[in-house]
C-alpha cells in the first residue's frame, strides 16, 4: 500500500497556511527570518481584532442573573475570547492577516532588489 503524505493541516481555501508552507522557499535566512516576522505580526493583529469583535458582541448579550460568573466569569470569558481570536487568526480567519502579509510582503527585500547585496555585504 502506498503511503499518502499528510496534508490534513493545510486547506486550500486558507490562503494564510500556503503562504506559511512557502515561507522557507529557498531564501537567504535573513529573508526567511522576515518573513516569518511578518506573518507573526499580521497574525498578532487580526487576533487583535478579532478579540474586539469578540467583546463587541459580549456585550450586545443581556446579562442574565441565571448564570452569573461574577469577576471570575469575566476574566473567564476574557481569556477565553484571547485563545478563540488566536486561533481563529493562525488559521486564516477573516483573512486580515493574509491581506496585511500580501501587502508587506513586496516591501521586503529580495535579491532581486536593488541594494539588496550592498546591504548584505555581498
Amino acid at each position: 500500500m502506498d503511503s499518502v503524505p499528510d496534508i490534513r493541516h493545510i486547506n486550500s481555501s486558507d490562503p494564510l497556511n500556503y503562504h506559511k508552507s512557502k515561507i522557507d522557499g529557498g531564501e537567504p535566512p535573513e529573508i526567511i527570518s522576515k518573513k516569518k516576522k511578518l506573518m507573526e505580526a499580521a497574525e498578532g493583529f487580526e487576533s487583535m481584532f478579532v478579540n474586539m469583535l469578540l467583546k463587541q458582541m459580549r456585550q450586545t448579550i443581556p446579562d442574565s442573573e441565571l448564570i452569573d460568573g461574577g469577576y471570575a466569569g469575566k476574566i473567564f470569558e476574557e481569556m477565553f475570547d484571547e485563545e478563540i481570536s488566536k486561533k481563529i487568526a493562525s488559521r486564516g480567519g477573516l483573512g486580515i492577516s493574509h491581506a496585511i502579509y500580501k501587502k508587506f510582503e513586496q516591501s521586503l527585500p529580495s535579491p532581486e532588489t536593488k541594494g539588496y547585496y550592498e546591504e548584505h555585504g555581498e
